[in-house]
This record gives structure tokens, sequence and C-alpha cells, in this order.
């Protein structure tokens, strides 16, 4: 018969806290008072929750079509390419 080993493991957490006043405490317990200015200070716990990326798409727009001021911006800018390129190709030839 194989014996059973429990070990019951206890951490004990040091909390570094820093009063309002600038002091700065250690302490193993929940509360804490500060010995400059005899303020409280407490511990408290707070969960964070995970960022979860959305990727459902918005409604109204679908991925991969082009809005119409997209559109728009689209042209300037490829009309102003060309007018560069020709206007390097003009002061290069001319």
């Amino acid at each position: 018969m194989a014996s059973k080993i429990v070990l019951d493991r206890i951490v004990e957490r040091n909390f570094h806290l820093r009063c309002s006043c600038g002091a700065t405490l250690v302490t193993s317990e929940k509360t804490a008072t500060c010995s400059n200015c005899g303020g409280e200070i407490e511990v408290r716990r707070v969960k964070k929750q995970r960022q979860r990326w959305n990727a459902v798409p918005r409604p109204g727009f679908a991925y991969g079509a082009l809005q119409a001021g997209e559109v728009v911006k689209l042209f300037g800018y490829v009309a102003l390419a060309i007018l560069l390129l020709y206007s390097l190709y003009d002061v290069a030839c001319g």
C-alpha cells in the first residue's frame, strides 16, 4: 500500500504599499496603519479581464468593399502619384 504524503503549503505574501503621505509600508496583513500620518491602508485584489478581440464585422460595413469616401480619396492619391511621376519624367527628359 502506497503511503500518502499530504503537505500543507502556506504562502505568506508581503504587500509593498505606499501611503498618500509618501511613506512606504511592507506588511503581510490586509490592512496597515501608516507610522507617519496614522492613515489606514487596505489591500484589495482586483482581477483584470483579458481583452478579447471582437471578430464579428460591424453592421453596415462589408470587409473588402470600398466605401464611397475611400474611393474618392484613393482616386486623389492615384492622380497625385501620376502627376508626380509625369513631372519627374519631364524634368529628367526635358
